[in-house]
């Protein structure tokens, strides 16, 4: 039940979850019925819902790979250093050498491997879509992060088991080391943690600046004129743009590709870079003012703009 929750949540999941699902099917035949209900579930609520409520089943997928992932000229590395940011250093070692030990002990111990083998599975799943198109955020590696810090605590009581050969005291001694080799990685996530709810309120005020600069320019009928009207927005912001103007998030870029209505909040980790701009917009009319956002209409020299928004 908690996999095919998973599912539903993050696609990434779907190869564990059907290699899952055909183990319980042929080890517990008392819940295959769970199991086929389980991934059945998976492309239904994917898929149906968006198709009755938009017409197009792949909705969530075309989001996806619209939004910006800021991944800059060499996405596969950008996204490698994404995993190994989301985990400490000495955790993703640590639960290295669990794989491994569980890998060189008589009888293996599979529950580690299979583990190890998920984690890494998810890593390869993160990577692939990011490579095909998809933004590749570093949150997308939190459930393999979770596994990792698993693994990193049974390697510590692994490598405490080595060095004591029974001894209790020396145990406790190796673990107390370890855990203490780890701290002074963790330092700056702590601190980051605690600036946390200083950050969310910071975000509301700038979204609640943003509804108000929407509302500034005439809301959706003031931007969107035309069907084929465009906005860009700083990429960090740009599904909550979308939801504000009613409009599906591909009406609104993270660049300023087009004649349109461009929305420019701070620069930082909230809101993100602002939308670069065609060099051909060389117009630019400001339209509104509130806080720290700006709103304009970023028009082509002689084009038509009847349906540019303002």
């Amino acid at each position: 039940v908690f996999g095919a929750c998973l599912g539903l949540m993050r696609p990434e999941a779907w190869p564990l979850l059907f290699v899952y699902g055909v183990w319980l099917w042929l080890r517990h035949p008392r819940l295959r019925v769970l199991v086929v209900l389980g991934l059945i579930a998976q492309p239904f609520f994917w898929f149906v819902p968006p198709w009755i409520g938009s017409g197009q089943p792949f909705l969530a997928a075309v989001h996806a790979s619209e939004y910006n992932g800021q991944l800059g000229s060499n996405p596969f590395f950008t996204v490698l250093v994404r995993g190994l940011d989301v985990q400490t250093i000495p955790v993703l070692v640590l639960g290295v050498v669990a794989v491994a030990l569980a890998w060189m002990r008589r009888p293996r111990q599979w529950l580690t491997l299979a583990l190890g083998a998920g984690a890494l599975v998810w890593w390869v799943v993160v990577v692939g879509m990011t490579l095909d198109g998809y933004p590749g955020l570093e949150r997308f590696y939190l459930p393999a992060a979770g596994v990792t810090c698993v693994l990193a605590g049974v390697g510590i009581v692994r490598l405490a088991e080595l060095a004591s050969r029974g001894r209790v005291a020396l145990a406790a001694g190796v673990i107390a080391i370890l855990v203490a080799a780890t701290i002074p990685f963790t330092g700056g996530r702590i601190n980051e943690a605690s600036q946390q709810d200083k950050i969310a309120g910071q975000a509301v005020t700038h979204l609640d600046q943003m509804q108000a600069a929407v509302a500034a320019v005439g809301g959706h009928d003031g931007v969107y004129p035309c069907r084929s009207s465009f906005a860009a927005v700083n990429h960090g912001v740009q599904t909550a743009l979308a939801w504000q103007l009613h409009v599906v998030l591909g009406a609104v870029g993270t660049s300023m590709r087009h004649q349109g209505v461009m929305f420019v909040g701070p620069h930082d980790t909230i809101d993100g870079i602002a939308a670069p701009v065609n060099p051909h917009l060389t117009q630019r009319q400001l339209l509104a003012t509130v806080g720290p956002w700006k709103v304009y209409r970023m028009t082509k020299p002689g084009a038509d703009q009847s349906c540019v928004g303002r």
